[in-house]
């Protein structure tokens, strides 16, 4: 399958070749490539599927991290502007999870969590 906007590459976990391409689940870089469409902004992602090992070492990440299993990635935004544009149209594609960091937005699907809102510092 193609993306208009993504790469599986983009989703891999560092020193992983291919792990975007074997773990993303496909309905999320969907959902991504949609809300992309709709906010008319590039989405960089700064992170995607995750081993469970850079998921704890590099990020210091829950071990219930939905990027453990390919359902969450970090979009890199440092732009207050930019960021109200990206959450809305990660929101008119139904995303219901959202992590606010100064510099990258969390979003991930895993329909198992609560829908909500927070920070990351």
């Amino acid at each position: 399958m193609e993306y208009k906007y993504f790469s599986f590459s983009e989703f891999d976990c560092p020193g992983m070749p291919g792990s975007g391409y074997k773990y993303m689940d496909r309905e999320f870089i969907e959902m991504l490539d949609e809300a992309r469409d709709i906010a008319g902004l590039k989405f960089k992602i700064l992170s995607g599927y995750r081993n469970p090992h850079v998921n704890t070492h590099t990020w210091n990440a829950s071990t219930a991290s939905t990027h453990l299993i390919g359902r969450a990635a970090h979009i890199q935004c440092t732009s207050a502007k930019k960021r109200l544009r990206i959450i809305e149209a990660l929101s008119m594609v139904g995303f219901k999870r959202f992590g606010l960091h100064k510099d990258y937005i969390h979003v991930d699907n895993d329909d198992l969590k609560p829908h909500m809102i927070w920070f990351i510092t």
